[in-house]
């Protein structure tokens, strides 16, 4: 699966590019069967933080399961800041710490701890207009690159074990979903990159395929027209490559 599209959304892919092995051992995820090579590909998992701002007490909740992950648009430019933008800390007041019981400022964030093979990223293009009660669309031009790096967006647990970082944390575009039309209707196409060792790109359109220049992405789905929304999927570039070994 190159990418699909949730909702009303936006969906970015990626898979991680390189055509060496690597071994990530997870400790908090169950090993085996259907369900572990499922987890490995296209499940990761998130942690929500906290942080008193009085006593500086930490505390993290358990890991959550994800398969994709809501991107803001509106007002960013890339897919970076994007990606800054959701792990980034919020403030609560008046949250009572564990720790000194203040009812002060507390810092609260979620972040991806652990990655699949296989990344989905919805791009929030849909909104809603309270003024006149009607839905929107963002068509804001928003770039996004063929190659990323999701080392400033994730925090890995002490526990678990990198062998090799830059196989773990990088990854290249697979797909693109492309929404034509207004907030209420429209119609979904797509580009995707073959698995195949030439790694060319296609576009699928209903029953149609056929052949795509990767160097017209950037015309074709980074937005700023006026029918033009996209969805953006990221993965690994090669099968060859083994996925993270989960242990329990």
């Amino acid at each position: 699966m190159f990418e699909f599209s949730m909702g009303l959304n936006v969906l970015t892919g990626m898979t991680r590019q390189h055509t060496h092995t690597h071994t990530h051992t997870h400790t908090g995820t169950k090993k085996g069967g259907w369900g572990g090579i499922l987890k490995q590909n296209i499940q990761g998992t998130y942690v929500q933080q906290m942080r008193c701002a009085s006593c500086g007490f930490e505390k993290q909740r358990e890991p959550e399961n994800f398969q994709y992950r809501f991107v803001n648009v509106d007002g960013l430019n890339t897919l970076q800041e994007g990606l800054a933008d959701m792990v980034k800390w919020d403030q609560l007041e008046g949250y009572r710490c564990d720790k000194c019981s203040s009812r002060g400022t507390t810092s609260k964030r979620e972040i991806p701890n652990f990655l699949s093979d296989s990344l989905f990223f919805c791009l929030k293009r849909f909104d809603w207009d309270w003024n006149t009660g009607e839905r929107t669309k963002l068509n804001s031009r928003f770039e996004f690159p063929h190659d990323l790096d999701m080392r400033p967006f994730v925090q890995v647990d002490k526990k678990d074990k990198i062998e090799d970082e830059r196989a773990y944390f990088e990854f290249e575009l697979s797909g693109v979903i492309v929404h034509l039309g207004g907030p209420a209707s429209g119609h979904y196409y797509s580009y995707a990159k073959s698995d195949d060792e030439d790694g060319e790109w296609y576009e699928l359109n209903d029953s149609m395929t056929t052949s795509f220049d990767s160097e017209k992405i950037k015309e074709e789905c980074f937005g700023g027209t006026l029918f033009l929304i996209v969805t953006l999927s990221f993965i690994h570039s090669n099968t060859n490559i083994r996925t993270p070994t989960l242990e329990h």
